[in-house]
């Protein structure tokens, strides 16, 4: 990773260089993070079909599936982006906050509620959802491998809210992350947050 976009009072970077310390790595992965995200009865496939085609139609199945396994983050972030695809963030935030609070180690749910409220221009509320650090592997200390949608997530988030926050220099240093963590560097995500850097 290149070193020079982190230079002192700039954001610590997001991966750190290898070294002998298990504690000051941190791996990305391609493969589902089972022992977190687990579906728990849910056939993804066909709920994630529904969530994309159909997300009037997945809201009970996965209201059905909370209801049997509470603690489901998998379940409660698909539930969200159903309820905001058809225009009730009411109903998405009110879930996400309050599942950050008791389950507040799945980055998706953290990650989505940041962005709702980063829609809604209240970027004062999305730090202490992070506890106002910007380095996952010093929020997730016990963690040394994360999925590469976790850190994509989390970089969009971070430049974001610096955007938002009128610090274009740090907003610049997660979006270079982000490309260099990216597998498609062309990616409309990346084109849109180098457009809103650019104003």
């Amino acid at each position: 990773m290149n070193q020079q976009i982190f230079k002192k009072n700039k954001p610590k970077p997001l991966i750190q260089q290898s070294t002998k310390t298990p504690t000051s790595t941190m791996k990305i992965t391609y493969k589902p993070l089972k022992s977190l995200y687990d579906p728990k009865g849910l056939d993804l496939h066909k709920t994630y079909h529904l969530l994309v085609k159909e997300p009037q139609e997945v809201i009970p199945v996965l209201e059905d599936c909370l209801q049997k396994n509470p603690n489901n983050p998998l379940a409660i972030t698909w539930l969200c982006a159903a309820y905001e695809s058809l225009d009730q963030k009411d109903k998405a935030r009110e879930l996400l906050e309050e599942n950050v609070q008791l389950y507040p180690q799945y980055i998706y749910n953290l990650t989505r509620l940041s962005k709702i409220y980063l829609e809604e221009g209240a970027h004062e509320k999305v730090p202490p959802l992070f506890k106002n650090t910007w380095n996952l592997k010093e929020l997730f200390p016990d963690r040394n491998v994360f999925h590469i949608g976790e850190v994509i997530a989390f970089l969009q988030v971070c430049c974001d809210y610096f955007y938002q926050a009128g610090k274009k220099e740090e907003a610049n240093n997660y979006l270079t992350m982000l490309k260099e963590v990216h597998p498609k560097k062309d990616h409309q995500l990346i084109q849109d947050l180098e457009k809103k850097l650019a104003t």
